[in-house]
């Protein structure tokens, strides 16, 4: 039997009976067979790509600063071999789909036609929840940000599993981060309790869950919507090296999970032309011009920066909550009818966190289109100088299966 708060959202999905379920999933009273109606409601709302033969697999993210999974996974899990179909919703600040979205021509939106032609030719589908596909899910997620139930488990395990059943996945892997940016918990004994869920209602919906749970620290130094489109073509280049080079190789190892792979890759350099092919073909089936973002990256390089340094020796530290904070807001006040995914501003970290730095060294890089002085003023109490190591949190990955 259906839950009656799931129930009443399907039949009128107003403020009040978002109110009433939101409050009913805080509560932590849910059951596991509430949350799976609850996901089975989101991803049947709209249109539904059929399950087939050859099982579609999907890399999903519960929000990380700096993160390129769902840009670089799927694209790595394609050169594996693996089929991938994504329904996702905006990230903040860079998402996989803001990226792509805002990219000129590329479609965010698909009906189910043209979606399993997208599958077809490029075998990587990467659209959005609205129109065609969780259109409930769109509204629920936009009021939980609205209302302060973003990170509420079950609502975000229910959304997460919606876009999977949506986009017909049978295996997901879903690169859980701990800490304050993501909805999955603040230290590892929440974020792996809050996975055994979503692992165990995923079962229960016919979907191959697994859980990578890691330290919510810095992925890797570019942060922002072209710094993300450059991030990406450094790796798929070959060029990437220190934090960005290790983010690849996580990132990687996340694809070689969803295709079934017992381990990785050995040779990260190998499956990058199958990757940039993926990439290019994914590009031109959802509407985009190759050339246009290769020259969006070339713009992106020779833009206009301005430097953050040191103000005296020490150890570097960065409050990622506040840089994130400064590029969302100046994203949010640049939203417009015809640009929904705008690319005002973005970071590039240029020191290690706990380096050693010297005062007047440069420790940060950024872009905006307007007021930079003041963008830099803002990244500035995001920054501090300590005489004490800042503690970054372990590398050790921890996999909840099935």
């Amino acid at each position: 039997m259906t839950s009656d708060v799931v129930r009443s959202f399907v039949v009128s999905a107003d403020d009040a009976s978002m109110h009433e379920l939101a409050s009913h999933f805080a509560s932590g009273s849910a059951s596991v067979s509430e949350v799976a109606q609850l996901a089975t409601a989101l991803g049947g709302s709209g249109e539904v790509v059929p399950r087939v033969d050859e099982a579609f697999v999907d890399i999903a993210s519960t929000g990380g600063p700096g993160s390129l999974t769902t840009l670089l996974a799927p694209l790595f899990a394609c050169a594996l071999g693996a089929c991938v179909s994504k329904v996702g919703v905006p990230g903040r600040p860079a998402g996989g789909l803001d990226v792509l979205g805002s990219l000129p021509g590329y479609t965010v939106s698909v009906d189910l036609a043209r979606a399993r032609r997208i599958l077809a030719a490029g075998r990587y589908l990467h659209v959005g929840a609205g129109d065609s596909f969780c259109p409930l899910d769109a509204v629920l997620f936009d009021w939980r940000q609205r209302h302060g139930f973003q990170a509420v488990r079950d609502l975000a395990i229910a959304s997460l599993l919606a876009k999977k059943l949506a986009a017909g996945v049978t295996r997901a892997v879903f690169d859980v981060r701990v800490g304050s940016h993501g909805n999955f918990g603040a230290n590892r004994k929440e974020a792996s309790l809050n996975s055994c869920r979503l692992v165990e209602v995923a079962t229960t919906l016919g979907i191959e869950a697994v859980c990578a749970i890691r330290a919510s620290k810095l992925s890797q130094p570019f942060l922002g919507r072209g710094e993300a489109a450059y991030a990406l073509t450094t790796v798929l280049r070959g060029d990437a090296s220190g934090l960005l080079q290790a983010h690849a190789l996580d990132c990687l190892r996340l694809a070689a999970v969803a295709g079934g792979l017992e381990a990785p890759h050995p040779d990260l350099s190998s499956v990058l032309p199958g990757a940039l092919s993926a990439h290019r073909t994914m590009l031109v089936a959802h509407g985009a011009d190759v050339a246009d973002f290769d020259a969006r990256v070339s713009d992106f390089e020779r833009t206009e920066r301005l430097v953050l340094k040191a103000d005296r020796d020490g150890r570097f530290d960065i409050d990622l909550h506040g840089v994130r904070s400064a590029i969302v807001a100046r994203q949010t006040q640049s939203v417009t009818s015809s640009v929904r995914f705008p690319d005002p501003c973005g970071v590039e970290v240029l020191a290690g966190l706990g380096e050693w730095v010297h005062a007047g060294q440069p420790v940060v890089s950024t872009r905006a289109e307007t007021d930079p002085a003041g963008f830099v003023d803002e990244l500035t109490r995001s920054v501090s100088i300590t005489d004490a190591a800042p503690s970054i949190g372990t590398d050790e990955t921890e996999f909840i299966r099935g």
